[in-house]
This record gives C-alpha cells, sequence and structure tokens, in this order.
C-alpha cells in the first residue's frame, strides 16, 4: 500500500527520482507523447528531482535484434529513436508539441508530413500500455508485455488471466466483470477495453496504409 512517509514532512535534502525502466519489453518502438505528458503532469510535486531512464539489464548499444537485410543503423538506440526522443525532450521541457515530434520523423523518413505517422506510432503504442495496465505485474519478471509472459517466462494463458489483478483501477479483470462486482460509470468493461483495441488497432492499420 502506498502512503506519503517519502514525502510528508517533506526534506530538504532529498528528492525522490523515478526509474522509467522498460523491462516490459525491449524489441517493441514504443512511443506515446500523450502517456508521457500526463505522467509528468501527475509526478512533478516538488519532491520529485527527475527520471533515469532505461532498462536494468538491456543495454541499447550493438543492435543484436534486427536481421543485417533490414537494418539501417548501427546501434539499439538509434532503433528506438523516437522512445528517447519523447521522453528526452518532454521531461527536458513538457510544452514541446506533438509537431516537433511529427517534424522529426518527416525527417527521419522522409515525408512531406509526419503526423499521420506519429499518430498511428500513438496508437498502436497504446496496446503495451493497457496490456500492462490490465494485467497486472509486482515486479519486472511477473510481466513481459511483448512476450505475453509472466513468472519464469510462463507464457499467459487464459486461466491467468481470469484470476488476475488489474493494475489501473479504472479496468476490471475477468473474476469481477463476470461476478457484477464493478462500477459500469467509473470502470471500463472487458467489453469495452476490446472495442477500444480493436478500434484504435484497426486505425493504425489503416494509417500505415
Amino acid at each position: 500500500m502506498l502512503t506519503d512517509t517519502y514525502w510528508e514532512p517533506e526534506s530538504d535534502k532529498y528528492k525522490g527520482v523515478w526509474t522509467m525502466r522498460n523491462e516490459d519489453f525491449f524489441v517493441m518502438r514504443w512511443a506515446q507523447p500523450d502517456f508521457i505528458h500526463q505522467f509528468i503532469h501527475y509526478n512533478c510535486q516538488k519532491y520529485v528531482g527527475g527520471c533515469i531512464l532505461g532498462s536494468e539489464t538491456y543495454i541499447p548499444a550493438c543492435d543484436y535484434i534486427t536481421k543485417e537485410e533490414h537494418r539501417t543503423w548501427d546501434y539499439a538506440f538509434q532503433r528506438q529513436e523516437l522512445f528517447y526522443k519523447v521522453w528526452g525532450n518532454l521531461l527536458y521541457n513538457s510544452n514541446t508539441p506533438d509537431s516537433y515530434f511529427a517534424r522529426a520523423l518527416a525527417d527521419k523518413f522522409n515525408l512531406t508530413d509526419g503526423t499521420q505517422l506519429l499518430d498511428a506510432w500513438k496508437l498502436a503504442s497504446m496496446n503495451a500500455n493497457r496490456f500492462a495496465s490490465f494485467f497486472r505485474g509486482t515486479w519486472d519478471a511477473t510481466i513481459y508485455t511483448e512476450g505475453f509472459t509472466t513468472d519464469g517466462g510462463k507464457f499467459i494463458n487464459l486461466n491467468n488471466f481470469m484470476v488476475q489483478p488489474v493494475l489501473d483501477s479504472s479496468y476490471i479483470n475477468v473474476s469481477d466483470f463476470v461476478a457484477g462486482n464493478y462500477n459500469a460509470d467509473t470502470q471500463t468493461t472487458l467489453l469495452q477495453l476490446a472495442e477500444i483495441t480493436e478500434k484504435e488497432s484497426r486505425k493504425t492499420l489503416g494509417l500505415i496504409r
């Protein structure tokens, strides 16, 4: 249970620092400036000293993930350039507009306008957010989003899904949904979550085409 022990009373010597880990995924090119805007908005109290980005084990140096015939870069951080660009720029200046990232994408991919590509990137990135919000992990090894695995690398099956608590209390897990233990006015049902995910995924594919 989260308490106010760390900031009440507020220290005049120390500040807390968030560690923004990406242990949930290593391959995906996640980038969602809207989510980062929200994160900064809710976590910029006087007792917060900033963020450390990156994982505990994965070093984004030589790219050993991408097949040689598809690789036009040398380092993994180049492969996930937008991930670092949105975190770095928004943590430095939270008012950095989406147009800045759209221009960066246009320059990188030789486009006239990168707005649609950024929109597609945002929509696609929400799937990882929803999964990690729905299937609660307690530490890094308990959820690996892109591998769809949990403790010990075990594949998450339907039985896991039915009993696992949610991380985001605005969602409802399967057991509570079936039992009717939820508030339809304030929580997103399983059917609504599936509909949102399907709709936005199809919109992403449409933008890509």
